[in-house]
């Protein structure tokens, strides 16, 4: 379970958040919690995510399982 201002990352997005607060969604009539989480980011408007908690894990800087997928530009041909 996540706190209100715990830093997460989504595992399919790989955006980093803190929790800001829960919620609830209603999928074929079962209830799933939710987590609302601010992006971090260095702007003046900084959007919500909201998905259901098992899409979220804790975000730690330096363990390399949580590490973002290398974008084309920078991978080094062979």
């Amino acid at each position: 379970m996540f706190n209100v201002n715990d830093i997460v990352q989504h595992r399919r997005t790989g955006k980093i958040g803190k929790v800001i607060a829960y919620g609830c969604q209603l999928s074929e009539s079962t209830y799933s919690l939710t987590l609302k989480v601010r992006g971090l980011k260095n702007v003046s408007i900084q959007p919500i995510t909201e998905d259901t908690i098992d899409k979220w894990c804790s975000w730690q800087k330096d363990s390399p399982r949580f590490l973002l997928p290398k974008s084309p530009g920078n991978q080094v041909a062979a």
